[in-house]
């Protein structure tokens, strides 16, 4: 299940690690039978509407054909009582009722049609009065009364299974996909919307946040965009934790290390994250302007807190374009190198002797590949794109390749990137779909 999320005029799926067991929990359609509770763990800033409306669809889209489901919200703690209250007034129950004299009237009141109650909380629900709620519904279960619930934690302070992490997510669109056929401005509101994602840390509640700080910016506006990101960066390092976080990197940025368990109280106060497809723990974005921004720091952390900035779905999105139209234009200019001029000694000529000779170690192809790089004429293959141009005439080389050997170098780098970038990649785009 992937939850709708709307930043910056653009709408996109977010998945969630905790996505697939939820999944599972609504295939079994416990509504229909015994019922049981799921919890989702949103985090203190869980974007609750967005859940609600992607959950209730998922839930309505599982039931089928059987019997209508009814979904009902309930608010809990505070003026609305603990969860058992808040679930006897949605019935319509009065509140004071006991646990044995409530049953009868719950099963009478769901006998009709099967309904999942949502729970969330508008204000603190001790942990205690969680307990006493899932214990109250596993009883009921007994008692064939089969209640179904589904409760939004954000203090991870309910313990059951299936727990469901929605704290952190991952957006799944990608900014170029439909370039050739979308206007500039849509493609505007996808990189807006990716730029907000990487900047929220995959935080959904904190994007929310940020999207509606920046609500207003005209499309194209990037500087603006930047100030914007700054802005608010600045305005989170109000933080609790935030003095720890500086007070941690300046020690590492004198050569110091985190420990283990220290990372991971970061990663909890959600000021470390660990990307989609990575294996460590960083700073996240907001943070890490802060930082850049207002800590003196002056040894190997601000290159690391640079990359933190490095929105990196956008950059391997574009290196992967710039990858396949470097090939374009290496067919293109087929043929058209001059041998004579790629010296004996030259790089190209080295890691070609390296790779026939079997001694390259990176550059490996498996003894069953169809046509691996081993010919003579093969040495281009290993030629770098700068090196294939200065073999070549210099009518053969147009300002639009060069830009491709200039943008795949600045992310290949670690560079940072933009909508200037994304610019740069539309023209690559639109010049290969004009020559197919």
């Amino acid at each position: 299940m992937f939850v709708e999320v709307t930043l910056g005029g653009y709408t996109s799926g977010w998945e969630f690690a905790g996505s697939e067991k939820f999944q599972s929990w609504t295939k079994s359609r416990p509504w229909q039978g015994d019922g049981g509770i799921c919890v989702i763990r949103t985090g203190e800033v869980g974007p609750i509407d967005e859940l609600v409306h992607s959950v209730s669809k998922n839930i309505r889209g599982m039931n089928g054909t059987d019997r209508p489901v009814a979904i009902r919200l309930i608010e809990c703690g505070g003026i609305n009582g603990t969860p058992f209250q808040a679930l006897l007034c949605a019935l319509e129950l009065a509140p004071t009722l006991s646990v044995f004299d409530a049953r009868s009237y719950i099963r009478e009141r769901l006998l009709d049609r099967p309904t999942v109650f949502i729970l969330k909380e508008s204000d603190l629900v001790p942990p205690s009065a969680w307990e006493e709620f899932v214990a109250l519904i596993e009883h009921y279960r007994k008692q064939t009364v089969p209640i179904c619930a589904l409760i939004f934690d954000k203090s991870a302070s309910v313990h059951v299974e299936p727990t469901c992490d929605f704290t952190i997510g991952r957006c799944l669109h990608h900014v170029l996909t439909n370039a050739t056929t979308s206007p500039v401005d849509l493609v505007w509101s996808a990189y807006v919307h990716l730029r907000v994602y990487w900047e929220s840390a995959g935080s959904m509640g904190r994007a929310i946040a940020i999207g509606e700080f920046i609500a207003g910016l005209s499309a194209g506006d990037d500087e603006r965009l930047e100030e914007l990101l700054q802005e608010f960066a600045l305005l989170m390092s109000k933080h609790p934790s935030f003095p720890m976080l500086s007070r941690i990197i300046l020690e590492v940025d004198a050569g110091g290390n985190i420990p283990a368990n220290v990372i991971h109280e970061l990663v909890e106060k959600g000021l470390m994250w660990r990307p989609a497809g990575t294996h460590s723990p960083r700073v996240v974005p907001w943070a890490a302007r802060a930082l850049l921004k207002t800590a003196s720091l002056k040894g190997r952390e601000v290159g690391n807190l640079r990359h933190s900035l490095v929105c990196s779905p956008l950059a391997a999105e574009i290196l992967a374009l710039c990858l396949q139209t470097e090939q374009f234009v290496r067919s293109r200019l087929h043929n058209r190198g001059n041998l004579e001029r790629l010296s004996a000694d030259s790089k190209a000529s080295a890691a070609h002797t390296r790779f026939s000779s079997g001694a390259e170690t990176a550059i490996v192809y498996p003894n069953a590949h169809p046509s691996p790089p081993s010919r003579a004429e093969d040495i281009w293959v290993f030629a770098s794109l700068g090196e294939l141009f200065g073999c070549c005439p210099s009518v053969a080389v147009s300002d639009l390749d060069r830009e491709v050997l200039y943008l795949r170098n600045g992310i290949a780098h670690g560079h940072y990137v933009g909508w200037h970038q994304v610019k740069m990649a539309l023209k690559q785009i639109r010049r290969s779909a004009a020559l197919y």
